[in-house]
């Protein structure tokens, strides 16, 4: 098994939600309404959301 993990496994393990690099700045709004539309903390309530 191979894992590609750019960014790291922390965040996976932890259970943290956040933006990508293009998507702290300029595209938080489209980042922002995804977490709202996909209400993820209803189904994962442990998910911290940042």
């Amino acid at each position: 098994m191979e894992i590609a993990a750019p960014l790291g496994l922390e965040d996976l393990c932890e259970l943290v939600v956040r933006p990508g690099p293009n998507f702290q700045a300029g595209k938080r709004q489209i980042y922002l309404d995804r977490l709202h539309s996909k209400n993820w903390q209803v189904t994962w309530p442990k998910l911290t959301l940042i």
